[in-house]
């Protein structure tokens, strides 16, 4: 199993807990730990979109939970 396609959703949401615990400090360090979350963003993006321009499709079940009751993240061309 793939765990690279949830990452794009994961690492914009550990960026923001980090925030919120810095929100007190000013806008300089949630600046810098959101353009580290943004430049974290590309290298993940280029590896996802390198691995769906192959062309086979990349089902990721969250929860293990069955399609109709669960979501599932797919990687695709698209």
């Amino acid at each position: 199993m793939n765990h690279w396609i949830i990452a794009p959703l994961l690492l914009p949401l550990a960026a923001a807990v980090v925030n919120l615990f810095l929100g007190s400090r000013g806008p300089r360090p949630q600046a810098t730990v959101s353009l580290c979350a943004t430049a974290g963003l590309l290298p993940i993006a280029i590896g996802l979109l390198l691995q769906a321009g192959t062309g086979t499709l990349i089902a990721y079940p969250l929860g293990n939970w069955p399609a109709p009751f669960g979501i599932v993240l797919v990687l695709d061309r698209l």
